[in-house]
């Protein structure tokens, strides 16, 4: 009977800035903590997070509310995540969905770029707090995983930013990463995209890494090995 009963659908909302976690379905949008664990599921979310029910006949209206509240309240310029969680019936097995979207804000007073002006603009796109921050941390990570790093060395990389923390289910395999870049290809956007393709080449070769690796030893992502056909 248990296995027949759908699980428990809740949505949270939260932005990540650059130190901080904060809760994007409450008003004032009060900081929660996350913390790490050498186990998975390796990131765990304070328990005073904002949790809206969203499973039963309204479920999908909830679905949007939350969403459209967390939009409503988060700040320019953070990065943020909204989380669907996934209670099943023995009320102890959680699976999540997080959609997370990596801003990368312009530094204040930059000056968009103009034919003859591309060095000028350059130098201020570089200079981009998410850049100094969750940008390089993701790199570091992904440079480390590609290495071959120790675990422990990798751990340190992942506590210099909340992203970092966030997307680590992700790079230990724990679970599944797919990402989507929105790109702008007008001339005002270019010196922005050339930040951005460091980070994007590391992702591509992680994930060739990951795949090879799964194609060599007949495993799945989890690290399980597949039984053969």
């Amino acid at each position: 009977a248990a296995s027949g009963t759908p699980p428990v659908v809740e949505a949270s909302f939260f932005e990540l800035q650059q130190d901080a976690v904060c809760d994007l379905l409450q008003s004032g949008c009060p900081r929660v903590s996350m913390r790490e664990t050498m186990q998975p599921p390796y990131t765990i979310l304070d328990q005073n997070l904002t949790s809206m029910r969203c499973d039963g006949a309204s479920g999908f209206t909830r679905l949007l509310d939350a969403y459209f509240t967390g939009l409503e309240h988060m700040r320019k310029g953070n990065h943020t995540c909204f989380q669907i969680a996934f209670l099943r019936p023995d009320g102890r097995r959680r699976s999540y969905l997080r959609l997370i979207e990596m801003a990368w804000p312009r530094q204040a007073g930059s000056v968009p770029s103009m034919p003859g002006q591309a060095g000028k603009t350059q130098a201020s796109a570089t200079s981009s707090p998410a850049a100094g921050r969750a940008g390089a941390a993701l790199e570091q990570v992904l440079q480390l995983k590609l290495s071959g790093s120790p675990p422990a060395t990798c751990a340190v990389a992942y506590r210099k930013s909340p992203m970092a923390l966030l997307l680590k289910p992700c790079f230990e395999g724990a679970s599944s990463l797919c990402f989507i870049h929105c790109l702008r290809l007008e001339q005002t956007q270019l010196n922005y995209l050339a930040v951005a393709a460091p980070l994007l080449a590391k992702i591509y070769l992680w994930l060739g890494m990951i795949r090879s690796s799964k194609s060599r030893t007949g495993t799945n992502f989890m690290g399980q090995r597949r039984n053969p056909p």
